[in-house]
């Protein structure tokens, strides 16, 4: 079992209970009461998504109020209905802008170049050409 405090702590991006506390305008002993025994209640957890950005899901997995199986189940359960065509647009772009900038660029007029000289000695059936 996690200890609840660093569990928090990784999932806000904070360093200390106390740092966090005073981003949700709470008493640290408040809070670390909250964390080590009483239970951290919905509308603290409500103010951690609103002042540090962290996603809901992962909070309630990170603090074992679900597991790490229901949150993937819950994550994978937000559907494609929820996100406009231009964003599915935009994301399918970045995502295939980024895979053309990890992968080899494809030299076109070689393989041009190797269709129109399908006889020579450089280019069998299963060979690509060579460069030039």
């Amino acid at each position: 079992m996690t200890d609840p405090t660093d569990a928090l702590l990784e999932a806000t991006g904070e360093r200390s209970i106390r740092s966090l506390a005073l981003r949700l305008g709470m008493h640290q002993a408040t809070l670390n009461r909250q964390v080590k025994g009483t239970g951290v209640p919905l509308d603290v957890l409500i103010s951690i998504y609103r002042v540090c950005g962290t996603d809901l899901i992962d909070l309630l997995a990170a603090l074992e109020h679900i597991t790490p199986a229901e949150a993937r189940e819950l994550h994978r359960s937000r559907g494609l209905e929820e996100f406009s065509d231009a964003e599915l647009a935009e994301e399918i772009y970045n995502r295939a802008l980024a895979r053309a900038e990890e992968s080899t660029p494809i030299d076109l007029a070689a393989y041009r170049d190797a269709a129109a000289n399908e006889g020579e000695s450089n280019v069998g059936p299963d060979d690509t050409p060579e460069g030039p």
